[in-house]
């Protein structure tokens, strides 16, 4: 009788405990996992870019890999286009900024404009990943849904995470 219980025990917490792992996600090309709310929709996962989207479409983000740039300052080069296809009367909140992101080193850039006539803030993340691509993570989001969405993507981004340790 004890033994069942003990089974009925581990089985229950490992049934409780799985929806944790559920909702990680992984970004193969840059060597990075992260986690998305469970309703966003996430298209291209084996490709090296990736898009995740809440559900009413409010706020939209682009995990690129650019195989091409070296540096910090050639992968922000090269976003200039990417931003120009999405939104117009881009203005920079302040510079670009260096952090650390779980052991990377990355740069942020925030910034506003509009897409689809629609005030819209902009983040833009490019992190130097384990797999020694730079890879750039472009945030669109309706600026008057920001207290809607904004302990979620303070989430996603504190989430995001090298899937092996540099140098390995």
């Amino acid at each position: 009788m004890k033994r069942i219980f003990s089974a009925l025990c581990l089985v229950s917490m490992l049934w409780i405990a799985s929806p944790a792992f559920a909702d990680t996600k992984t970004h193969k090309a840059s060597q990075v996992s992260f986690w998305l709310p469970d309703n966003w929709t996430l298209e291209g996962e084996d490709k090296d870019q990736l898009q995740a989207s809440d559900p009413k479409g409010q706020v939209s983000l682009l995990f690129m890999v650019s195989a091409d740039a070296k540096d910090m300052k050639t992968a922000v080069a090269a976003l200039d286009a990417t931003i120009a296809k999405v939104a117009t009367d881009v203005k920079l909140i302040a510079p670009a900024k260096k952090v650390t992101l779980n052991g990377m080193e990355t740069a942020v850039v925030d910034a506003t404009g509009k897409a689809d006539g629609k005030a819209v803030e902009l983040s833009i993340l490019i992190i130097k990943t384990p797999s020694k691509k730079f890879l750039t993570i472009f945030g669109i989001l309706e600026a008057d849904q920001k207290k809607v969405h904004e302990a979620s993507l303070r989430k996603i981004v504190e989430s995001i995470k090298p899937m092996k340790k540099f140098g390995d």
